[in-house]
């Protein structure tokens, strides 16, 4: 199963945001109350350096446009997402949990003891967010097999939506009749000058490789590599149908 990446961009800034708006109440009302007196700041500074890294990486991805159209394994997702989760839940753990502290160590000190485990576990997935996002050709790409799968249940979807151009267009690709597919999307994106630009792009693409490819010119991993990038690109633009 595959996952749009433009799909889950909104998934992860929310689940950020979800967490992050009540750790950022509670320690404004334990202010107010008096909790945090002659270390003010210390509280706000570990709240600071726990959320705002991801979060800043999340806000630029979602708004971006960047890689948009590419894939990666719902499997994969799953995974970020989990992780993502278990790194908040333990944030917000280690700050309920500060009167669970020793009697004898300062909430100075208990806020300072958090970072060792907390900031290599956000800097793991700040990374993999970068990596996510931001990386060209990203290292969750999905093979041809995946591809041809979800190919399949996209079709399906369409037909139960009675969306015959999607459901044709998907027909098209599975069936690997790429000039009849280029030649549908330009008849169907004729208006939209953004797309229309983006599928004679592809084509251009498309004729290329099709050309080293018959000429032997590109290996045969290099070759699969690059069919599945305007597979997939393809895929985001029959979406839009």
């Amino acid at each position: 199963m595959l996952v749009l990446i433009s799909k889950i961009k909104k998934r992860l800034l929310w689940l950020w945001l979800g967490f992050s708006i009540p750790i950022l109440l509670l320690i404004f009302v334990q202010s107010i109350a008096g909790k945090y007196t002659e270390i003010e700041m210390t509280p706000w500074v570990w709240v600071a350096v726990n959320l705002i890294p991801g979060f800043i990486v999340l806000l630029l991805a979602a708004i971006q446009k960047k890689n948009s159209g590419k894939f990666i394994q719902t499997f994969v997702f799953r995974v970020i997402f989990l992780l993502a989760l278990i790194y908040l839940v333990l944030l917000l753990m280690t700050l309920v949990s500060m009167s669970a502290a020793a009697p004898e160590q300062s909430i100075a000190e208990y806020f300072k003891n958090s970072y060792p485990w907390l900031v290599p576990f956000q800097v793991l997935l700040v990374g993999v967010f970068i990596l996510l996002y931001f990386k060209k050709e990203t290292i969750f790409r999905p093979n041809e097999k995946m591809i041809k799968k979800y190919l399949l249940k996209e079709k399906n979807k369409a037909a139960e939506k009675n969306n015959i151009a999607q459901e044709q267009a998907f027909e098209l690709l599975t069936n690997n009749d790429y000039p009849t597919l280029f030649n549908t999307l330009k008849n169907s994106f004729h208006s939209d000058q953004t797309q229309h630009n983006q599928i004679i792009l592809l084509h251009s693409q498309y004729n290329k490789w099709k050309k080293n490819t018959d000429l032997g010119l590109m290996d045969k991993k290099d070759a699969q590599l690059n069919i599945n990038r305007i597979t997939m690109a393809l895929i985001h633009l029959i979406e839009k149908l």
